[in-house]
């Protein structure tokens, strides 16, 4: 064999050899892309509440003044259509404080913080501090606390902005010793003389309280709110959501939920003065009440001009009759 046919031959190999590489990576893209293609178009697989709380507890809402049946709805939001929130909701757990969380003498530190230093009574599960003008109810358990001082209201006013009032606030409160994280980060708001606070969002979902407006952390104050002495009244009640220990469970939809509003299973939070609501916004809340509950229990919020409704999102199946 010459040469000059090896080189042939040698030629040739390569050129099918390339041709054959070429043709394989070409395959397998293609294969690739249509796998791929193939699995976009099965369906998903439906996820599958673990309900490990087993039977939740209802909502502690206030109770309401009218039925919401007493009501007739009109959808009026910019879509206009229901929103989808999906079929599953988690429920976070909310640890129970045991005895003891403040012992009489660090009580009585955080007193000193309200310039009170008084001998306090004990009346159940909390301390009750008094001197002059000033009132300090303190739980035991929890570290939630009450403090008012009688004063007159017509000089109230707040020398600062809206935004360093609010931040003022949480200094103090850090102050305190009461500036959880959630409270650092959150929403304040300032309204008239009142301040309040809402703890930060928890997988974008609000929290929301029984009277909607406020906040389960507020106060009464003036001036800079800076100053022990610019407060006249703050109301402290906080609950350390567990958010490493949650379950899912099945809701409702929006549909369903406003089904349950026109049959006078809502909660009407927000009285409005007619019986014809427009409904321009629906929404999922998580629910905080002023007792304790062991569980973050989601909800829909239906509002309108004037008017504010809660609904149980937990399908009733779940939920304790």
């Amino acid at each position: 064999m010459t040469l000059t046919q090896v080189a042939t031959i040698t030629k040739r190999g390569v050129f099918l050899f390339t041709t054959l590489l070429i043709l394989s990576i070409t395959g397998f893209i293609f294969y690739q892309v249509k796998h791929t293609q193939y699995l976009a178009s099965l369906p998903k697989p439906e996820e599958v509440p673990d309900v490990k709380f087993g039977i939740l507890p209802k909502p502690d809402f206030l109770p309401s003044s009218v039925s919401s049946s007493n009501f007739s709805y009109q959808l009026a939001n910019q879509t206009g259509s229901l929103p989808d929130f999906g079929k599953l909701a988690k429920v976070y757990f909310i640890p129970k404080a045991t005895a003891t969380f403040l012992a009489k003498d660090k009580a009585s530190g955080l007193a000193t913080k309200f310039n009170i230093d008084n001998t306090p009574e004990a009346t159940g599960e909390s301390y009750q501090f008094r001197k002059d003008n000033k009132t300090l109810n303190l739980d035991i358990n929890t570290g939630n606390l009450k403090y008012k001082k009688e004063a007159t209201n017509s000089s109230l006013h707040f020398a600062s902005t809206e935004t360093q009032v609010i931040q003022n606030f949480k200094t103090f409160l850090s102050f305190l010793g009461l500036l959880k994280d959630e409270l650092k980060a959150g929403i304040g708001k300032v309204d008239g003389t009142t301040i309040l606070i809402w703890p930060q969002d928890i997988n974008k979902i609000p929290i929301v309280t029984s009277s909607f407006k406020k906040s389960l952390v507020m106060a009464e104050a003036s001036q800079s709110a800076a100053s022990v002495e610019d407060y006249l009244a703050i109301d402290f009640t906080f609950w350390p959501v567990d958010q490493t220990t949650f379950s899912t469970y099945p809701i409702k939809t929006a549909a369903q939920a406003l089904g349950d509003l026109k049959a006078g299973q809502g909660s009407v939070i927000i009285e409005p003065k007619g019986a014809q609501i427009s409904i321009t916004s629906v929404s999922l809340a998580y629910f905080e009440s002023e007792n304790y509950n062991p569980y973050l229990l989601p909800l829909f919020v239906f509002e309108g001009p004037n008017f504010v409704a809660y609904v149980p999102a937990i399908t009733d199946e779940f939920t304790a009759k």
